[in-house]
């Protein structure tokens, strides 16, 4: 079966997704507060690079009919304190996000040699990341000398 032939300024793809973001949070006292979110993200715009670091040769491609947007979904719950008539403030929240169309190399892969078919050199998945934050403010007053 021959591919689609398609005219020059014709759509191809189009990807239409909301970003809503939700949150809400719970005042105890006037010391301590719960919070609880929810936000979605899309990326249209993808880096391709073969390093860790920027380099001259990284690209950027835009979604195309094989090349989804990238999705994330993450939900957070979190705790918060003022510690010492609001000196300090603790506080602790935990997070999970689940992610779809994430985009990794095929092994061997050579993204620069192929770019005019670099969709068969990538290969596409899911992803998911969650934890938990700490943070311990000083808010008020200078530090003592060492």
């Amino acid at each position: 079966m021959a591919p689609p032939i398609i005219n020059r300024g014709e759509f191809v793809k189009t990807y239409f997704n909301l970003e809503p973001r939700v949150a809400a949070s719970y005042l105890f006292n006037p010391a301590s507060s719960i919070k609880i979110s929810y936000v979605r993200n899309v990326q249209n715009l993808h880096l391709v690079s073969n390093s860790t670091s920027s380099n001259p040769t990284d690209k950027w491609i835009a979604n195309t009919n094989i090349i989804k947007p990238e999705l994330s979904d993450q939900v957070s719950l979190g705790y918060y304190k003022d510690l010492s008539d609001g000196r300090f403030e603790l506080s602790v929240e935990t997070y999970y996000k689940s992610m779809q169309h994430q985009i990794d190399y095929r092994d061997g892969a050579d993204i620069f040699k192929n770019s005019d078919a670099i969709e068969t050199e990538l290969l596409f998945g899911k992803g998911r990341a969650y934890g938990i934050e700490w943070l311990l403010k000083k808010k008020a007053g200078s530090l003592p000398d060492g």
